[in-house]
């Protein structure tokens, strides 16, 4: 039997809470302790977004083996053949966080919202000719992408993400907020109705 490798997990622990306890080094601190409240914040309604979700009795939820990576710099076409590589965030979790790992790659990708939108429109068209699209992604996108990004966050104040840690200051975390402020924003009115 050869070595044994623990995938990375995809789940609400690991997207939210194991990175959170990282981001708090970084960000608890007296200038940061106003980014650090707003991102609990952010965490904690992601939390009651995405547990009902994960709850294993919830069948309505579709969940399965999901890629955890999904985005262009991961997929090559022969034609019109995709091939997925880079496999190392797959685990199983849910379908509808996948397909919100390659919105939030667009929002980074900083083009203008029409690009995004053209681009977001034409990747569910072409998933939705091969499976429905789940429900709880239409519902919860903003929740996902807060939790990809709180993720990511955490992956840098980790020092696992292949930054140089001098990298990883309040002001670069503080930089990352600002995409959770927005989405947070923009899930109230849909929070208040999905909680």
């Amino acid at each position: 039997i050869g070595p044994v490798y623990r995938r990375p997990g995809v789940a609400l622990t690991d997207l939210v809470d194991e990175p959170m306890r990282h981001i708090r080094r970084v960000l608890d601190v007296a200038a940061s302790r106003d980014a650090w409240r707003r991102l609990q914040v952010a965490a904690d309604t992601v939390r009651q977004q995405i547990t009902p979700l994960e709850d294993a009795g919830n069948t309505a939820v579709d969940r399965g083996l999901i890629h955890g990576d999904l985005h262009p710099g991961n997929v090559r076409f022969v034609g019109d053949a995709p091939t997925l590589f880079d496999f190392d965030l797959s685990g199983y979790g849910l379908r509808a966080y996948d397909l919100a790992v390659f919105r939030w790659n667009m929002a980074l990708d900083g083009r203008g919202e029409r690009w995004v939108a053209s681009r977001w429109k034409g990747f569910l068209r072409g998933y939705a000719s091969e499976r429905a699209v789940p429900e709880a992604l239409e519902t919860h996108l903003h929740a996902f992408l807060i939790a990809r990004m709180i993720w990511l966050m955490g992956l840098d104040a980790a020092g696992r993400s292949g930054f140089p840690p001098q990298w990883v200051t309040p002001r670069a975390m503080q930089q990352m907020q600002v995409h959770i402020d927005r989405w947070l924003a923009e899930m109230e009115p849909d929070a208040a109705t999905t909680a």
